[in-house]
């Protein structure tokens, strides 16, 4: 099961806790993230790629394709995927650490970015579930600076601009997650 856009590997380990006959490769460009994936369950394996690119992974050799707050590859999950299959797919929604953006300044979801996704995937995929989930997270400030610096915002913003900014909040701080799981079936 391919991870694209591995990160640490929380998700995956999830994953191959829920099925334990299933094999993990996690897929990622963060040389740090990979050394922490690799290691989430003994079924893991993890290697630096860009998603982007040709997966390592046989043609209709896989059930499932996790693709989680990640750049997507339409045509190569696609690819790779059994008759059957299922992408699984998770997006940050426009409220999503909405309490952090206000106050670091950190960047916002585009709220057509489901919408977006929908469009992208439905030339090779057809929606077989939706579900929103929400919940209230309270962060350390080693939390919320992890967290900032694993996304885009990381970018965009001086490193020692945002440590300030986030000495000043409260610790912990609560900020909301809100992000959206998709179950995609191949065409």
């Amino acid at each position: 099961m391919p991870d694209a856009g591995v990160g640490t590997g929380h998700y995956l380990a999830a994953l191959l806790d829920a099925l334990p006959d299933a094999a993990g490769l996690g897929l990622d460009t963060s040389p740090h993230a990979l050394r922490r994936a690799a290691q989430v369950r003994p079924r893991t394996t993890a290697a630096g790629w860009d998603i982007r690119r040709p997966l390592p992974v046989r043609s209709r050799s896989v059930d499932l394709v996790l693709n989680v707050f990640a750049p997507r590859n339409s045509p190569e999950f696609h690819r790779v995927l059994r008759l059957g299959g299922a992408l699984l797919v998770i997006t940050p929604a426009p409220r999503h650490l909405g309490e952090l953006q206000r106050h670091l300044d950190l960047l916002s979801v585009n709220p057509a970015k489901e919408e977006r996704l929908r469009r992208t995937l439905s030339v090779r995929f057809r929606r077989a579930h939706t579900e929103a989930v929400e919940y209230v997270m309270p962060l350390s400030t080693q939390d919320i600076e992890a967290l900032s610096f694993m996304g885009p915002t990381a970018h965009h913003i001086d490193a020692d601009v945002l440590r300030r900014r986030t000495a000043l909040l409260n610790n912990p701080f609560e900020t909301t997650a809100f992000f959206v799981v998709s179950v995609y079936r191949p065409r």
